[in-house]
Formats: C-alpha cells, sequence, structure tokens
C-alpha cells in the first residue's frame, strides 16, 4: 500500500509538470506578435530575400542564390548551414521542383524548420516526475542569467507553480541583491549564502533540501557566470550538479545555458565547453531583440543537438518567451502586414504611383527604406508633400503619374535595375527628367 501511494503520487506530479510545460508553450503561441516584434532586426536583414524573389526568373538563378546566401551569412546562419540551404534550393530549381518566387520561398522556410526540429525538437521544459524539479542556470558573465531566472520564475509562478529560488552566483557581489529583488517581484522565496565566501554548491544544496522538505515545485538555481576557458570555475559546476543529486537523485532535471544572442556564432564555442563539462539540457538565447543575428539560433540547434528552449525578445518580465521553432522561421522570414501602405509611409506620395507598372508590390517592399528614399529625393523638409505643376502642395496630376511610370519603365529597359530597387543615379535621372518632361521647376 505505501508503494502504491508513492505511486499515485508521482503520476500525479508528472502529469502537473506535463501540464506546465504544455501550457507555457501554448500560451506562448497565442503571443506571436511578441516573437514576431523582438526579431525585427534579423528580418530587416532578410527582407532582401523577399525582393530577389519577388521578380525571379530561372535565368536569374545563380545570382539571387548567391545574393540569398549574403544574406543569410550575414544574419549569422554560419557558413555550414548557409551552403547546405542554398544548394538543396539549387538541386530544388533545376529539377524543377522550385517553379516561382514564393516556392522557394517556402522551400527555404521549410529547409529551416527542418533543422531546427530535427536536432533540437525537445524544446518543452523536461520537469521528470516527482517534486520538485531543480532548474539549474548557467553561462557565461553578463548574458543575462540571473534576469532569465527571474523572468522564468515569473512565467512558473504566473502558471500556479510553487517557485523557490537559489542565490548559487556567490561571485558578483550584487548578484544576491538582484536575485533578491526578482523574488519580490514575482512573489517567490529565495535561499541565500548564510555567511560570506559561501560555496555555489553549499547554498544550492540548502535550497533544493528546503524545496523537498517545504513542498516546493520547482527549484530554480543560479551560478557564477563563468569563461568556458576557466577551468577551475568550469569544475565548481560539477560540484552543483553533484550537490543537487546528492539530495535527489536524477537531479537536476535541467540545465539552462544562457547565450548573449548578440555575440552571433561567437556563442558556438562557449556552448560547445559547457556541454562537455555539465551536459547542457537546453539553451536561453537573450537579447536577440536588439541583435540582427538571429541566424545564430539555427546555428547552435544544428552544429550542437541542444534544443532552444527560451528567447528573450524584449526587457520586459514577459519577454522571455518559450521557443517554438515554426513561429520562429515565420518571425524571421515574414513582413509585418499589420499596417497599410498608406500607415506605413505618412505622408502624401500616391500609392498607386509606386504600384503601378510592377514597381513594387506593398507585401513585400520594404517602406520605410522607400519612404527615406522618397524624403530625400523629393524634398529638402522633413516632411514628403505632393507637388502639382505649380509647385505648390496638393496631389499629384495623373500625367505626371503618367510620365513617372513610363520613366521607371524606360530605366527598367536601359537595364539600370539589377534587382528590385533602383540605384541612386537611376532615381536621381528620373526625378530630374520627371521635372523637365512636367514643366516642373527644379
Amino acid at each position: 500500500k505505501p508503494e502504491l501511494s508513492r505511486f499515485e503520487c508521482q503520476v500525479g506530479q508528472t502529469g502537473f509538470f506535463t501540464r506546465l510545460g504544455r501550457l507555457i508553450k501554448e500560451k506562448a503561441k497565442s503571443d506571436v506578435e511578441k516573437l514576431f516584434s523582438g526579431f525585427s532586426k534579423t528580418r530587416d536583414n532578410l527582407a532582401v530575400i523577399d525582393e530577389l524573389l519577388l521578380y525571379w526568373n530561372l535565368a536569374d538563378t545563380d545570382r539571387v542564390l548567391d545574393e540569398l546566401e549574403e544574406a543569410l551569412l550575414v544574419s549569422d546562419f554560419g557558413p555550414k548551414i548557409t551552403i547546405k540551404i542554398v544548394e538543396s534550393l539549387r538541386e530544388d530549381i533545376v529539377a524543377g521542383k522550385l517553379k516561382s518566387g514564393s516556392e522557394i520561398k517556402e522551400a527555404l522556410k521549410k529547409s529551416v524548420l527542418d533543422l531546427l526540429t530535427t536536432k533540437g525538437s525537445k524544446t518543452e521544459l523536461q520537469l521528470g516526475y516527482r517534486k520538485p524539479a531543480v532548474v539549474l542556470i548557467v553561462g557565461v558573465n553578463g548574458g543575462g542569467k540571473t534576469t532569465s531566472l527571474g523572468k522564468l520564475a515569473y512565467r512558473l509562478k504566473k502558471e500556479g507553480a510553487k517557485v523557490l529560488m537559489a542565490a548559487g552566483d556567490t561571485f558578483r557581489a550584487a548578484a544576491c541583491d538582484q536575485l533578491e529583488i526578482w523574488a519580490e517581484r514575482t512573489g517567490c522565496e529565495i535561499v541565500v549564502a548564510e555567511k560570506e565566501k559561501a560555496k555555489a554548491a553549499s547554498v544550492i544544496s540548502q535550497a533544493v533540501k528546503r524545496g523537498k522538505e517545504q513542498g516546493y515545485d520547482i527549484v530554480l538555481c543560479d551560478t557564477s557566470g563563468r569563461l568556458h576557458t576557466n577551468y577551475s570555475l568550469m569544475e565548481e559546476l560539477i560540484a552543483c550538479k553533484k550537490a543537487v543529486s546528492k539530495v535527489i537523485p536524477g537531479a537536476p532535471n535541467e540545465i539552462l545555458q544562457v547565450l548573449d544572442g548578440t555575440t552571433g556564432l561567437n556563442m558556438l564555442p562557449q556552448a560547445r565547453e559547457f556541454n562537455e563539462i555539465v551536459g547542457i539540457t537546453g539553451l536561453i538565447l537573450t537579447k536577440l531583440d536588439g541583435s540582427a543575428r538571429g541566424g545564430c539560433v539555427v546555428s547552435v540547434v544544428n552544429e550542437l543537438g541542444i534544443p532552444v528552449k527560451f528567447v528573450g525578445v524584449g526587457e520586459g518580465v514577459e519577454d522571455l518567451q518559450p521557443f517554438d521553432a515554426e513561429a520562429f522561421v515565420n518571425a524571421i522570414f515574414s513582413e509585418n502586414l499589420s499596417k497599410s501602405p498608406t500607415q506605413a509611409f505618412e505622408c502624401n506620395i500616391p500609392v498607386s504611383l509606386l504600384l503601378s507598372n510592377g514597381l513594387i508590390e506593398c507585401k513585400l517592399f520594404r517602406w520605410q527604406q522607400m519612404l527615406k528614399k522618397v524624403k530625400e529625393l523629393f524634398s529638402d523638409e522633413d516632411d514628403v508633400v505632393e507637388v502639382d505643376e505649380k509647385r505648390k502642395d496638393g496631389p499629384w496630376p495623373e500625367n505626371n503619374e503618367v510620365i513617372f511610370i513610363d520613366l521607371m519603365d524606360e530605366e527598367i529597359s536601359k537595364g539600370n535595375r539589377s534587382t528590385t530597387i533602383f540605384s541612386t543615379t537611376s532615381w536621381q535621372t528620373m526625378i530630374s527628367e520627371l521635372h523637365t518632361r512636367a514643366g516642373l521647376p527644379l
């Protein structure tokens, strides 16, 4: 009977952790906008792909793929993955499997998604079957470990988990104070060192014992930041891991490494070294909202086979988002269509002028760049205005639109638009000629 009772208890706890992980994931899926905005800089880097594929044809395949390769490299997808993706697309194009720019775009997205899901499929927290689950947070200095722990505690507490924090960073003077602020902010309890120069393993062991005795669901353990090349400090992480397993055999359930997204591919040696020393089970990539190097997410998963569990896409308490591979791919390869063209321009240049005759397609064009170009060429003032033949504010005459469209056709026929964007020289030529033909003063 005692054995049966214990078994039933463990099954119940398994259900709790499973529901907790799924609930966090499902709520994150409903908050796609936060992830979308968090990867805006990477998306801007990759927007050139849409422009390349908009007027793609078979004769342009090599040039388009070369430029696509460059865009992926700039976003830190890494040489190995970039070549793999581009060559796969090339083979499918030559074989006739991909016959349009939209099909190439979808194949590109599928390739990236496959890379993420093949080697990093277990993106949910794996918290085991008994309480408390123990999560160890590790990483180098300045990566955002303590902040990530606080945000993770907030998310877990919000879903009904009883969370205990362990201030295992006994090296950095302000770390304990910082974690205490997070404990107060999230309504969690915290275990801190009882004396100066206490060992991290001792503090963490004490926290896990308290978590076990007082019925906590999860113990989140902070650790000191350390360079992956400092082997004596790396050995300390092994001691912390052993201290946890002495209290609860099989724990810690998760060892999450925090990586600074702004470092791009430079994070790979860090992750590889930490994984060899303590066995990383998942990654938290921070500061991705401030970086255009979001492709490193794909690189680190493909190189190490370690799943990304969370991504930091902002400074807010709710901006640590559970990682969802499909949502990530859509966020870095999609355009934000929430604004209409006229809202995006916030000026009076006729949209018909820019859409006519295949100049641009509003769903794919980078409106902000276009606005900047128009401001530079049409006005000396801060605001862009339309002009009539008397150089006064007002709507453009229809005749001027026709002249401008003809000028664009002429520039294209001359070969002065190699991609989907006119060069600065072409713009200057068209504007000058527009004034001449329309009888407008320069």
